[in-house]
């Protein structure tokens, strides 16, 4: 682990360090935040990287709860054990590496409260994190005849609309005729499609955070471990 400070430059310390042991912080559940500090609070020791990612994690949430209408609290959410990150509280999870990574693609591609973390696993295996960046297939064997990950870009031309689509399909035309049909047949000369994921496309770089990058770029790489109806929607709207 590299280390930085809070601005993103390189800290006058770069050498590669083991990262902290998650805290178990399930119990600050019990705490008033709008209450004075005490002595006997428990203190809590982490890197500045493991803070981030809680942060990060957190307002992914927040968001996530807001697109898809959920009533429910995300702190709530955060502080509660969750099947997905093997049991353990999202706040604590969100600590590690790969728990992180597990948690950034649960929120970019569920719509449920918890999830199967099998599921997640598969896609956020340990040899693809700090991996370089292969986002093309490498093979076409698939749960399906010539399944594979396809990418949908679209930018519409007045600004209105930006998405990228990352689904399972047999072959590019299947998704150009699933995309219009989601999106309109006006939006023929506004889609790209493309095989496999599309890292180098202006869109990737605006809206596709790395964890989620890391994650298509596995589902390319191993079509076979990755479930039939899998899919990620990503967009960003222009509201007048």
């Amino acid at each position: 682990m590299i280390l930085f400070d809070v601005h993103h430059r390189p800290a006058d310390v770069v050498q590669p360090v083991a990262p902290s042991d998650p805290q178990p912080l399930s119990s600050i559940v019990d705490l008033d935040p709008l209450s004075e500090d005490l002595e006997g609070d428990a203190e809590v020791t982490m890197s500045a990287r493991q803070l981030l990612r809680i942060v990060m994690l957190a307002a992914q949430t927040g968001k996530r709860f807001q697109r898809l209408g959920f009533t429910h609290d995300p702190v709530t959410w955060m502080l509660a054990p969750r099947r997905v990150f093997d049991r353990l509280a999202p706040i604590e999870a969100a600590q590690d590496h790969e728990l992180f990574a597990r948690g950034v693609m649960f929120n970019a591609v569920s719509t449920e409260l918890d999830g199967d973390p099998e599921v997640y696993r598969d896609l956020t295996g340990s040899e693809v994190v700090g991996s370089p960046t292969v986002c093309r297939p490498a093979t076409v064997e698939a749960k399906g005849p010539g399944l594979g990950l396809f990418t949908c870009c679209v930018d519409f031309h007045d600004g209105s609309q930006q998405a990228i689509w990352a689904t399972m399909a047999v072959n590019e035309e299947e998704v150009r005729g699933r995309a219009l049909r989601r999106f309109g047949e006006d939006a023929w000369d506004a889609i790209e499609v493309y095989s496999g994921f599309e890292e180098s496309h202006p869109l990737a770089d605006a809206l596709v955070t790395d964890g989620v990058l890391e994650t298509l770029c596995r589902a390319a790489q191993y079509p076979e471990r990755v479930r039939a109806d899998f899919e990620v929607f990503l967009d960003m709207r222009c509201v007048a």
